[in-house]
């Protein structure tokens, strides 16, 4: 039997791609992992190792046996715009707002309208925040998950947990130091926790 994997992502972000997945008939669908942000693009490599690329830019590994997410590398983002496809036409459209992505595809699986790029995230790609801190994995870190349900209803959240990225600081979630950020200013850490407050946001 051939074996097909899964890859499953937290946020409904894969509805820009097109997927098709064949029947069970002849193929067995496995969940490897999961907790992807927006991922775009996945290969597989003849030994199993799954690279998937997220639309913050992050490069990503997956361990085929464990399913150990391990990033990898940040690629550079332009954040332009993806250009529609017109299915019965055959012909490209005009390109998608990012502030309001639509997605009518016939092969979409997931919502039509899609949550716009946050410029938090890409600030978060551009550092080594994914060292510690994943979507919903536990690493050195507390999950970003963790971190928007400790927070959700605490008003003093964005400004307190900016200074903290630019400070750094322990205690809170265990003993393990969290380095500072000093190569960014108060608004851009501001805009680093509002993406992360908005994981799993309704």
């Amino acid at each position: 039997m051939i074996r097909l994997a899964a890859l499953l992502c937290c946020i409904p972000s894969l509805a820009l791609a097109e997927t098709r997945l064949p029947s069970d008939e002849h193929f067995r669908v496995d969940t490897i992992a999961t907790g992807f942000v927006d991922a775009m693009e996945m290969a597989v490599t003849p030994t199993g190792e799954i690279f998937v690329v997220e639309r913050t830019g992050a490069l990503k590994v997956v361990a085929p046996k464990t399913g150990t997410v391990s990033t990898l590398n940040t690629l550079p983002v332009d954040n332009k715009p993806y250009a529609d496809y017109d299915f019965a036409s055959k012909k490209i459209g005009a390109r998608f707002d990012p502030a309001n992505p639509i997605n009518n595809s016939p092969n979409n699986t997931g919502l039509n309208e899609l949550p716009p790029a946050h410029p938090g995230s890409k600030l978060i790609a551009s550092t080594t925040c994914l060292a510690c801190h994943t979507t919903t994995q536990k690493s050195i870190g507390p999950t970003y998950k963790e971190v928007a349900k400790k927070y959700a209803k605490d008003p003093q959240a964005v400004p307190r947990l900016a200074e903290k990225i630019l400070k750094g600081g322990t205690g809170v979630w265990g003993q393990q130091p969290m380095p500072p950020r000093p190569q960014h200013n108060i608004e851009e850490t501001q805009q680093m926790v509002e993406a992360i407050l908005k994981v799993d946001a309704p």
